[in-house]
């Protein structure tokens, strides 16, 4: 028996149906991240600012999906202490995180949104923290 929350919401669309089977295992989230993505760097010109990243497979792309869209959710709504880190580096595991991560930032809304808020052990714990800090 898990103590990590139940994943109820499924999702709407074909990438969120299967963003959200990469996050849970039998219904409940996954207690570590999902696998890496593959990234490539594409250099468009000389210079140090002309690159950026690329999946190398729709594989590599879900992958990353699913590792932010986890690590977003683990933060929320996980019991587990670890998992309560600021996600600082989430990010990382998108190519082009400026334009993804906008719309990864709704799904996890979404998946946090119907789990119930008795849950969301790492909201809990830092409302708790920033309560005794005076915030």
């Amino acid at each position: 028996m898990t103590n990590m929350p139940e994943i109820t919401y499924k999702g709407t669309s074909q990438e969120e149906i299967e963003v959200v089977k990469r996050i849970c295992v039998k219904g409940h989230l996954r207690a570590s991240s999902p696998l890496r993505p593959k990234l490539k760097e594409v250099k468009d010109g000389e210079g140090v600012l002309d690159h950026h990243f690329e999946y190398f497979s729709e594989e590599d792309q879900l992958r990353g999906h699913s590792r932010y869209v986890w690590r977003m959710v683990a933060f929320l709504v996980s019991p587990k202490s670890e998992h309560h880190c600021m996600p600082v580096l989430a990010q990382f595991d998108l190519a082009s995180y400026r334009e993804e991560y906008l719309e990864l930032d709704k799904l996890v809304d979404k998946i946090v949104e119907a789990i119930p808020k008795d849950q969301w052990g790492g909201v809990i714990r830092w409302g708790r923290a920033l309560s005794h800090m005076g915030v």
